[in-house]
């Protein structure tokens, strides 16, 4: 008669762990992972048992997760500063402001991952003093950069003869890791005898958990980051040809795509919206 799905796994959750480790991960697990959103805490308590064989394999799959995701993670941060202010200066602008804020993504946001998975954005914001015709290759350069940015909203004000200053917002994301503090504090109690090796792989599948809730977004992440970038580099070329001839206002946002005040209709008409 033929094993169930669940059956088999359970044999092979035995086979790798033994029955008295198989027990305590099945208690850990389900405490660990039970605050993780709508998914039940048994549906990722044998995700994480189904695809790991020790603590070296699971931190690899993290590891390769993280480098999969173009993610900004807080020890990030101060790197990605860096590389908007060297975009910016070496695109020949001066910088007037920058700013990275963390804020909560709803569930429904464009690439919030699936159901329960906790996915945080960090809005960066700049703004910026230079010459239009160099704002393309500006862009072009931030779109370049380890972590995927995703542009919200553009606005330049353009003086006749080129001069400009640049609002620019764009958001990163990152998933919310499971406290490793708290993690290891409730592996230890649960866990007390096991050793340390399994107190970090039942950590461990935790924020494998939360890094796999992430991935399910990142495709859509990428195209609409990608999307944003395709259309400004087509559209905004000749909007700043304009701007520069009778001077007016640009502004760009991902639903309206890109208007003006102060220009005449001829001078946008190879724009688009």
């Amino acid at each position: 008669m033929k094993e169930s799905a669940g059956a088999q796994r359970g044999i092979r959750a035995r086979t790798l762990l033994g029955p008295p480790l198989l027990a305590l991960a099945l208690g850990l697990g389900l405490g660990l992972l039970r605050l993780q959103g709508p998914r039940t805490a048994e549906q990722r308590l044998d995700e994480a048992l189904s695809s790991t064989e020790s603590v070296e394999a699971v931190q690899e799959r993290v590891h390769r997760l993280r480098r999969e995701s173009r993610a900004l993670m807080p020890e990030d941060e101060r790197q990605a500063t860096r590389f908007l202010a060297w975009s910016a200066t070496a695109s020949g602008f001066r910088v007037e402001k920058l700013e990275l804020r963390a804020v909560e993504v709803g569930a429904g946001e464009p690439g919030a991952g699936e159901p329960g998975a906790g996915v945080q954005a960090v809005e960066a914001r700049l703004d910026l003093r230079g010459q239009v015709f160099d704002l393309p290759l500006a862009l072009e350069s931030l779109s370049m950069q380890a972590a995927l940015l995703q542009l919200e909203a553009l606005v330049i004000e353009v003086e006749k003869g080129g001069a400009c200053t640049v609002a620019l917002a764009g958001r990163y994301h990152r998933p919310v890791l499971p406290s490793s503090e708290l993690s290891s504090q409730r592996a230890a109690s649960l866990a007390p005898r096991s050793g340390p090796a399994a107190q970090e792989l039942l950590t461990l599948a935790g924020t494998l958990s939360s890094w796999r809730g992430f991935a399910a977004g990142q495709e859509l992440r990428s195209v609409l980051a990608a999307q944003r970038f395709d259309e400004l580099s087509r559209s905004l070329p000749p909007a700043l040809v304009a701007a520069a001839r009778t001077g007016g206002r640009l502004t760009w946002a991902p639903n309206a795509g890109l208007s003006s005040a102060g220009l005449s209709s001829a001078g946008l008409s190879s724009t688009g919206r």
